[in-house]
């Protein structure tokens, strides 16, 4: 009996870590693409395309997006 529960939190356990993996490599690819949309943007533009406020404001969201990563790691 104990055995059994044993293994059901075990799996349990397991299955939430790999779903934390998948979200987690996700999160990272569309932080992956988002950031070569705006590359690409900047070097079709000549870099002059994007008002100083918006260059802070989407390095702040990066950031922000970053932090909360290695928090959920800890």
């Amino acid at each position: 009996k104990f055995k059994a529960r044993r293994q059901e939190i075990e799996s349990r356990r397991k299955r939430d870590m790999e779903k934390r993996i998948q979200d987690s490599a996700r999160k990272d690819m569309k932080i992956v693409k988002e950031r070569e949309m705006l590359t690409k943007q900047i070097e079709e533009n000549g870099g002059l395309w994007m008002k100083e406020e918006e260059m802070e404001t989407a390095l702040a969201s990066l950031s922000t997006q970053k932090k909360q990563k290695e928090a959920l790691k800890l």
